[in-house]
């Protein structure tokens, strides 16, 4: 009983082995035959022309109706990973302006106090002649200088104050 299974195995592992190679060859022969490379590249060829005539197609219906192709989609996708990278250059540069100021701001308070009291000495000497207009520009003007941590706007302010006294 053994020796019928034994055998019938291995005329079946034989009859396998024997058509697999049988249909490879066949396979073989038919991808490298000519005749059959020539008719396969003209029906992908035509396959293509269909293809981007379908497309042209799709496209001008898309423009009818008055929605987005697949290109739009794509289109609108580049412009929002471009958005999302320069809102993130954005907060990059807020983030370190603001450590920036923070790091100056102790120093900007303490001349920002000085220039009050400078401002108000200047207006106090002339009040027939000042109005609220002008502190407010002189006051813009004096913080621009801050801003640009010029020395001698002090100096200045200094030499106008103590000319008064």
């Amino acid at each position: 009983m053994d020796d019928v299974k034994r055998d019938i195995n291995k005329l079946i592992s034989t009859i396998g082995t024997t058509s697999e190679d049988y249909l490879n060859k066949k396979i073989k022969n038919w991808l490298t035959d000519p005749k059959t490379i020539k008719n396969t590249s003209k029906a992908i060829n035509l396959h293509s022309v269909q293809i981007k005539t379908l497309r042209d197609y799709i496209e001008l219906l898309a423009v009818q109706l008055n929605i987005p192709t697949k290109d739009d989609v794509a289109n609108v996708a580049k412009l929002a990973i471009q958005i999302e990278e320069k809102i993130d250059l954005l907060e990059e540069r807020l983030f370190r302006l603001t450590n920036e100021i923070d790091r100056k701001e102790p120093t900007y308070k303490f001349k920002s106090n000085a220039l009050e009291r400078n401002v108000d000495q200047l207006y106090s000497y002339n009040e027939s002649n000042k109005t609220e207009l002008d502190k407010r520009e002189m006051r813009r003007y004096i913080y621009k200088k801050l801003l640009t941590n010029n020395d001698e706007l002090y100096e200045i302010l200094d030499k106008v104050v103590n000319r008064r006294k």
